[in-house]
């Protein structure tokens, strides 16, 4: 049984106060305008273990990566998005809180880049950047994914600079290798179903468990639950079951995701919410 001040466990490893600020502003401080108190902030991330030492550190660092800016509101010190990261949160969440089923067919997007060898840094921040957003790798100058993410590829790539250098394409497979083989070579899929095996297995003991009585310990199993999920939309962006295997979890684990969503998100905004509006 975990104590009120260990540091939360998360598929046996201890999540980083940064990841729970992403965390709880993907999930309700964007919904209240953006902006947190101080305090109020340092009180959410106590309840995962995060001592205030280590929460101000990690506020400290996305100050200064541009990610968290200072902003006073009724004389309470607290920090809100910069611009910067409101638009990266805005397509992370879209993806993250409001996923769809992968659908059974779909064209490509296909990116293609060319880097000149005094730059090479950029060859190998492109591939970063497209590897997070869910490409899969084809050959050294060529990445693909379905096209439903052509449009946040397109905002990624220009917010980080690296637009000059790829050049986009819409495109159906067509020949010669069978589009399953292009996939299975493409995405790392063994590791893909693990992680989706591994978040199954979170959600799997939360959705069989009576929803808590306390605010607070829904809010601590949600916040667990979607840490565990966020990264699944980007390891499988949506590829098409038709090229997948028959027993493909994706599908049961964004079953999962909404049963989880349906039983914990009310009480645990409910918690947020009251920490976010006391009386200090």
């Amino acid at each position: 049984m975990r104590t009120e001040h260990e540091p939360l466990l998360v598929a046996g490893r201890i999540v980083g106060p940064r990841e729970w600020i992403l965390s709880i502003y993907g999930n309700f401080v964007r919904e209240f305008g953006g902006w947190i108190a101080v305090a109020d902030l340092l009180e959410l991330l106590e309840t995962f273990g995060s001592a205030p030492t280590a929460s101000r550190a990690a506020i400290s660092r996305m100050k200064r990566n541009n990610e968290l800016q200072s902003e006073s509101r009724d004389g309470r010190s607290g920090y809100s998005l910069t611009a910067a990261a409101e638009e990266w949160f805005r397509d992370g969440s879209e993806r993250i809180l409001r996923p769809t089923p992968a659908p059974e067919t779909t064209s490509w997007v296909l990116a293609s880049f060319s880097v000149p060898e005094q730059d090479r840094s950029s060859r190998y921040k492109i591939r970063a950047r497209l590897k997070g957003l869910g490409f899969g790798q084809v050959s050294a100058g060529l990445m693909i994914v379905p096209v439903a993410v052509f449009g946040e590829t397109q905002r990624a790539l220009v917010r980080s600079g690296l637009d000059e250098y790829v050049v986009l394409w819409e495109a159906e497979h067509r020949g010669f290798a069978p589009a399953s083989i292009v996939v299975s070579d493409a995405w790392d899929l063994p590791a893909i179903r693990s992680a989706f095996d591994e978040y199954r297995r979170i959600a799997s003991d939360l959705t069989i468990q009576p929803v808590p009585t306390s605010t607070r310990q829904s809010f601590i199993d949600y916040m667990a639950a979607m840490h565990a999920w966020r990264e699944l939309p980007f390891l499988d962006p949506g590829l098409p079951t038709s090229l997948l295997p028959d027993d493909w979890p994706a599908a049961d684990a964004l079953r999962l995701f909404v049963e989880i969503a349906e039983r914990l998100r009310a009480p645990a905004r409910r918690y947020a919410i009251t920490v976010m509006t006391a009386e200090r």
